[in-house]
């Protein structure tokens, strides 16, 4: 199985989210984990890491969580939390929590904490509570099991499967302190999976049996809206939730990764074939070496810069490109080769064009970096422009990438950033 790098707590400083992170998910099929394009939930790594690749395989994997510089992922079968390096691509070890069912994991006041419990009754359920680097600080009793659980101000928001209660917690002592929302489990959540507290402090939170959907509520706990999502494949029961960047929903089901757009309340399949559960926000999967850097300061005072991000495989068909650190309201489009080059004021430019050999240009998708000095275009590796029409980028190629932008500085002007090289697979 191929592992895509993966850097935990490496961002770029400057670039928007919507460049820096992916959604990862596992995929309860075949026991890997893909990684989705925060921005708009397109695929980026079908093939991101492998939770067998160890000496302590999964069964069912729920969700992952950062905690400091290790990705931890739960298990609902096996009873463990499975410990991985940085990069995600060597096992650590386990923390064997048996004989709890785990599913929501997050890390959050200095501990990590993770929804235990067992639909059967046969055990009490718990929320567990481990210190950073694995050992069991407690077993605080909850009413059911608790499958989402996040962090909500200065506590924590867990989900009550059995009572379909979303239930606020004490950190610092484990103890319930109120229902943030109480639910009939009717015609109101049911079974709450993945619980997401948005920056305007409202929360989602998935219902995992009917009626199915995503709902929304307050930071109060009243109801704002809900996503119906009962006409897919078993009454649309979701698991995991996750805003987009460009406002729409990413959701989970029992046969795939869905979107749901919430303006055209239409819902459309992202990946199917798999049984995912909840998502995890992390760095994006970086591709490539950054080459012809840094390039000529624009207007900003900055000079431009390129990331590749998704996958360097060419059937997987997901490569994006990021430009940042561009003038505001400004136009450009991404160019690319399999030739190095070295052009300063190439066209009359102040920047360097880092391309050479035959030179295309994604005209068809040009971009806008409006307020935030940033745009961004999902490539399509069967179809990459040149001068004598889209060629199919070939397993073994280097390609190289780079952004043409306008700038005015001081008079009108256009420029270049660096350029990325990706060799594809």
């Amino acid at each position: 199985m191929r592992h895509v790098v993966l850097e935990i707590g490496l961002f770029c400083a400057s670039a928007p989210v919507i460049c820096a992170q992916s959604l990862i998910v596992p995929d309860n099929t075949v026991r890997t984990v893909i990684a989705l394009s925060a921005s708009d939930g397109t695929l980026e790594a079908a093939g991101f890491m492998d939770l067998d690749d160890g000496l302590i395989a999964s069964n069912r994997p729920y969700q992952a969580a950062i905690v400091g510089n290790e990705l931890w992922f739960t298990d609902d079968v096996t009873s463990r939390v499975t410990r991985w390096n940085s990069y995600g691509s060597v096992q650590l070890g386990a923390i064997d929590l048996a004989p709890h069912r785990l599913r929501g994991i997050t890390a959050a006041f200095g501990s990590v904490w993770v929804g235990g419990g067992n639909p059967s009754g046969t055990i009490p359920d718990f929320l567990i509570q481990l210190t950073p680097s694995g050992a069991l600080v407690a077993q605080h009793p909850m009413p059911g099991v608790i499958n989402g659980v996040t962090a909500f101000g200065n506590q924590l928001l867990v989900g009550d499967a059995d009572h379909h209660d979303l239930l606020l917690v004490d950190p610092a002592t484990g103890a319930i302190t109120g229902t943030f929302h109480n639910s009939n489990g009717f015609n109101d959540v049911s079974n709450p999976g993945q619980i997401v507290v948005e920056p305007n402090g409202h929360v989602l939170v998935a219902s995992g049996l009917f009626p199915g959907g995503v709902w929304e509520y307050d930071s109060t706990g009243n109801q704002v809206a809900f996503f119906d999502t009962s006409s897919l494949p078993q009454n649309g029961s979701v698991a995991g939730v996750a805003r987009l960047g460009d406002g729409d929903l990413l959701f989970t089901t029992g046969t795939g990764v869905y979107r749901y757009g919430v303006s055209t309340h239409q819902i459309e399949l992202v990946i199917g074939s798999l049984i995912p559960y909840y998502f995890a926000t992390v760095p994006s999967i970086p591709l490539g070496t950054t080459v012809c850097s840094p390039g000529v300061a624009n207007s900003t005072g900055r000079a431009g810069t390129v990331t590749a991000v998704g996958s360097n495989v060419v059937a997987d068909s997901a490569v994006r490109l990021c430009a940042q650190d561009l003038p505001l309201a400004a136009t450009g489009y991404f160019l690319a080769s399999t030739t190095a080059g070295h052009v300063p004021n190439a066209g009359g430019s102040q920047g360097t064009l880092c391309l050479g050999g035959s030179v295309g240009r994604f005209n068809q998708q040009i971009g806008f970096t409006g307020n935030d000095g940033f745009f961004s275009i999902t490539v399509d590796p069967h179809a990459v422009p040149q001068p004598s029409g889209a060629i199919a980028i070939m397993a073994g190629e280097t390609w190289r990438f780079q952004c043409w932008h306008r700038d005015v500085n001081p008079t009108v002007t256009s420029n270049f950033t660096d350029a990325t090289e990706v060799t594809f697979q």
